[in-house]
């Protein structure tokens, strides 16, 4: 089962090799395949976490790319899975952020506070696991 996501907060968003976005309530959306963000009246752009700045002395992480940026405060309206294992993420502003299964490796992944996760393996079949019994 995909764990919903309408209604969460996006609070911070990092890039280490992938584009990783965390709610307020700790629940983290990890984009390995790069994905495509859309905003109403504009085209598509492909987001490549290489493409971003060195860091500067004492940073952890690069510094997010500008497209990124407005995305920060806004809440997920809905988070769906295709059954090919396409994931797509809108907003309540209607940007959008989407990718693709891949053949070759994991594409995404969904986490919770308790454990709960989802893998988009490759291929686009899920694995997945329920949260810990605390």
């Amino acid at each position: 089962m995909i764990p919903s996501y309408d209604g969460k907060t996006i609070e911070i968003i990092r890039l280490d090799g992938s584009v990783q976005l965390w709610t307020s309530d700790n629940w983290y959306i990890h984009f390995e395949a790069h994905p495509w963000l859309t905003v109403p009246g504009t085209s598509p752009v492909q987001i490549d976490p290489g493409d971003s700045p060195d860091l500067d002395a004492g940073e952890d992480y690069p510094p997010v790319p500008d497209a990124l940026t407005p995305l920060i405060g806004k809440t997920i309206r809905a988070l769906r899975v295709s059954d090919g294992g396409d994931l797509d993420v809108s907003f309540d502003d209607d940007c959008r952020l989407s990718v693709k299964s891949s053949e070759f490796h994991e594409a995404w992944q969904l986490s919770g506070p308790r454990g709960e996760m989802v893998v988009c393996m490759p291929g686009g079949k899920l694995a997945i696991w329920g949260p810990r019994d605390d």
